[in-house]
């Protein structure tokens, strides 16, 4: 038995306790991440330089929905609301 005891249990429950094999399938993000960690500098700029254009559309086109869907409107009135009460400043 080693110092740490509980070990020895941990061990012995672990012989008794089989869990069945499965087989693991990576995620599109794992892909991803492996095809990412594996560009050229030259590669990851060209990547990154087009990600930062697609995440601003993609973020774009949200707001744009939520807009549409009213979503927006309460952040709207509140703020047309501290303008009209002097909270506001000229930037």
């Amino acid at each position: 038995m080693t110092p740490w005891g509980f070990l020895d249990v941990i061990g012995q429950v672990d012989t008794l306790i089989r869990v069945p094999q499965r087989r693991v399938t990576m995620s599109q993000v794992e892909k991803l991440e492996q095809t990412v960690e594996r560009l050229s500098p030259d590669e990851l700029a060209t990547f990154r330089s087009w990600f930062i254009e697609f995440d601003a559309a993609e973020w774009d086109r949200q707001i744009a929905m939520d807009s549409e869907a009213g979503k927006l409107d309460k952040l709207a009135q509140s703020a047309i609301e501290d303008h009209r009460a002097g909270k506001t400043k000229r930037i």
